[in-house]
Order: C-alpha cells, then structure tokens, then sequence
C-alpha cells in the first residue's frame, strides 16, 4: 500500500513511521524479511527513501541486518516495546493456550490469497461449459419465499430440522440407517472435527490415524494433550495389523479414518480391508472418527464403516465441503444420542444463533435434487479428467516422482526422488498454491489439486513445479 502523503513531513521519515506501526501492531512479525526493491514498490517511494527508513529502522532498534541473509525485524523488539510502554503482545501470543499452525501453513495462507497465482489447492471444480454451483444458484433463486424463510424460526440446538431429514436419506443411498435426532449439522469439516476434539479429548488421549493425515497439520488435538500415532498404510488403506499391534500398547484410544480418497495420500479403502478393520474395532470397541467427506465424488467404493456399526461405535462425517461446492461448507455429524447431547452442548458454547441461511440453502440443494443430479455430472467428468491429468504428469515427472494412478481422482499426491526436497520446490515456485508434503511430515512428497483449474493451467504449474525440482538435481 501506497503511504498517505503529509507536505511537511519527508517521505523517508513517513515510511520509517509508518513501518513502526506496522511492527508494533504485529502485522510484521519478529523475523520478516524487508528488503529495499520490495519497500520502494509497495509504498511507491524510491529506492533511497526506502534504504533511508531502514537505516533509521535500524538505528532505533527495530531491524537487524544479517551478512548474506538480508535485513529482518529484530529479535529483540519486544524489548524496545516495552520501553517504550507497550504490551508484550508477544509473550501473550506466545503463551496462549491453543498451539499455532506450523510456519508452513501461514506461508500458504499468504499465496493463496493472491488471485495472480496459479491455483492448485482448492476446492474449486472447473470444467469449460459446466457449471459446479447450480445447485447453489437454484437454492438461492427460490430462497426469498414464505415456505423456506419460515423454516429458519424452526430452532434446534443439532440444527434445522427439515435439514436433518434431508440428510437421512442421502445418506440411506450408502447403506447408513439413522433418525434426525442422531445428526448435528456444522459449517465444516474442520469445525465438525474441532467440536469432537473439544468434546471427547484429554490429556493423555492417543488418536491413531492413517499415514500422515490431514489433522497432523491441525494443532487442535496437540493443544488438547491429545497424542496423534500414525498407522502404516498401503494401497488398500490402512493396515489392521498395525493397528492391532499399536493400540494393544496404548489406553485412552480413539481411531480416525478417512476411507475414502484418504487426504493426501487418495487411497480409497479396499472392501477386503473394511472388513478386516470392522473386525477389529469390534473385537478391540475403539471409538472411530470416520471423515467421509469425498464419498459423494467416488462412489464406487465400499460402503461407508457406518453402514455395518452394529455397536454404535462410530461418529460419522459428512460434508459438501470437499465436493467442489465450495460456497457450501455444510457438514453432518452421526452420533450416539448421548454424543450428541455432549455436541450440542460443546457448539451451542461457541454458537449463539445455531440455525442458518447457509443450513436452509443445503436443504433446498439435498431436497430438491440438485445436488445429486450435480454430482452425478461431476463424477463422470472427473473420469475424463483422470485420463488426462495422468498423462500430463507422466510428461513432466516420469523420471523424477511417483504417484498411483488409482488416486488421482481428486487431488495428487506425488512422492518425489530422495535428491528432492519439496519445501525447496515450494520456496522456488512462488507464482504457484500448491501444498508441500512437510504439510504433512514429509518433505519427499507434495499435493496438488488437480481439478481447480483448467487442464492448461495445471500443465503449466507442473511443468514449473519440475523444472524447480529438477534445478535441485543440477545443483546436487
């Protein structure tokens, strides 16, 4: 941003002030590298009023230059900041009680909201002539009359009603009997996951999960004192053996399972290995957390472990969230009756007002059939698409990672050469949102999402993304 220009005041002293602020209110953190070019451009000043400011910057404490690495906001602010009267907002940021993302995560939140990047992370479907959110238009376009509007007075803690409902037969389609009564309706997956967590975890609890898994980069079950203990996969899912092995040795356990297009890795659980699991949690009655969220996009692959809890031992989630639409974050969790009461208790801490604009749109999209008829075209798209994107990483990465052409489906999970390092890859990719594998505890591997863009542009990033990997190589 552009400073606001004062006549009397020199224009390298306004950027040294205006940077002060900056620094004190927290929006350049302890570390942030500044450099001249970047400071001339964005505040539209010349390079020598931007070295001036630093100069003073410096002068005063509130930068520090480092020999070959640059010039960073100093270590030692918070020092200054406190001589200088002002609350030691790092020590409380920094002694919170919920643990903070991994310095990853707030590097992809930055690119990601820039819309000049190639996309390659999000939950966007694009397809030329097609368009995902119809159902979300047609929800809104009848959404202004008596008989939809009058719905939202219909108050209940697990969330509207005729929502629930709605849910019980779309689930029915995959073999799970439940009642509206055994649903609570959230915003999200994430916000689903968290309210579990909050509810049912404690210090000491072991959470064993498939491989790396998406919720190794959530820090919810850390902050709680829960322990997260991965459990080998292969590519029918994860191996019961393992899990056999590792929860005979733990109490306090809690399984979570992502069965479908398990994120990141895409591996879908196979039928063999369902049942071997449901054996297992019968005979060992672990609690499971079943994340179900991709099933409306791969049908063809076994029933939910739902659909057979003859012992009530599952929470079931459901979601539009991770099915392209997007603007429609709207999860379902199925529950014991008394898991339920502990939910709703949790959610109602956090949520005021429970019944929503966005549960009436989910209604009017599950009971109209618009949603199912949309995601019967996306699921015979994506089997074209799949034959595509194969190819093109054949073309740019045959030589250089591996991937399984059976989990392509919705995103890519590539596993690259052991001379890779993927955090290089994505520190040399500025210009590209993709995720890398360190996400995920494994810096071998990266994530792409390969149906938010058009084919043309995810050739593009991949061929750049290669590239950058391939310079690693050279240099080695």
């Amino acid at each position: 941003m552009s400073l606001i220009r004062q006549s009397n005041v020199p224009l390298y002293q306004q950027l040294a002030e205006q940077l002060t602020k900056l620094i004190k209110h927290g929006d350049l953190r302890i570390g942030t590298r500044l450099s001249v070019r970047k400071l001339a451009r964005e505040h539209k000043v010349s390079k020598g009023v931007a070295e001036t400011a630093i100069e003073i910057l410096k002068d005063e404490g509130y930068l520090k230059t480092t020999p070959r690495s640059g010039t960073f906001v100093s270590p030692n602010l918070w020092d200054l900041l406190i001589a200088d009267k002002t609350p030691d907002w790092q020590y409380y940021s920094s002694h919170g009680f919920h643990q903070g993302n991994k310095d990853i995560i707030f590097a992809l939140n930055n690119r990601s909201s820039d819309p000049s990047k190639l996309q390659m992370s999000s939950y966007h479907f694009y397809e030329p002539d097609f368009d995902p959110y119809s159902p979300l238009s047609y929800a809104l376009s009848v959404l202004n009359s008596a008989k939809y509007l009058s719905m939202l007075t219909l108050y209940d803690k697990r969330g509207l009603p005729m929502l629930r409902e709605a849910v019980v037969k779309h689930v029915a389609e995959y073999g799970i009997k439940t009642s509206a009564d055994n649903i609570v309706i959230f915003d999200g997956v994430y916000e689903a996951l968290t309210n579990i967590f909050h509810s049912f975890l404690f210090h000491g609890s072991n959470i064993f999960i498939a491989g790396n898994d998406v919720i190794t980069a959530m820090p919810s079950i850390p902050t709680l004192g829960g322990n997260i203990h991965p459990i080998a996969m292969d590519n029918e899912g994860l191996i019961t053996a393992d899990l056999h092995l590792k929860a005979a040795r733990k109490k306090h356990c809690l399984l979570y399972i992502n069965p479908v297009n398990h994120f990141p890795s895409g591996i879908s659980i196979s039928a063999g290995r369902r049942r071997e699991l449901l054996e297992e949690i019968k005979k060992t009655r672990i609690p499971v957390i079943e994340n179900d969220m991709l099933r409306d996009i791969n049908t063809e692959v076994p029933p939910p472990l739902k659909a057979d809890d003859e012992n009530e031992q599952i929470i079931y989630i459901g979601s539009f969230a991770n099915t392209y639409l997007s603007a429609s974050k709207t999860a379902w969790v199925i529950a014991p009756a008394a898991i339920v009461e502990r939910m709703c208790d949790i959610k109602v801490q956090y949520h005021a007002r429970l019944n929503t604009i966005l549960e009436l749109l989910s209604y009017i999209m599950l009971s109209s059939g618009k949603y199912g008829n949309c995601m019967e075209k996306i699921r015979v798209k994506l089997d074209t698409r799949t034959i595509r994107v194969n190819d093109i990483l054949f073309k740019h990465f045959s030589e250089i990672a591996f991937w399984d052409e059976k989990c392509l489906r919705y995103h890519v999970w590539l596993r690259f050469i052991p001379e890779i390092n993927t955090d290089r890859v994505f520190m040399d990719c500025p210009g590209i949102f993709f995720i890398p594998g360190s996400t995920y505890n494994d810096k071998q591997c990266l994530l792409l999402n390969s149906v938010c863009s058009s084919l043309e542009n995810f050739e593009t990033a991949v061929r750049r993304i290669a590239s950058a990997a391939r310079r690693q190589i050279k240099k080695g």
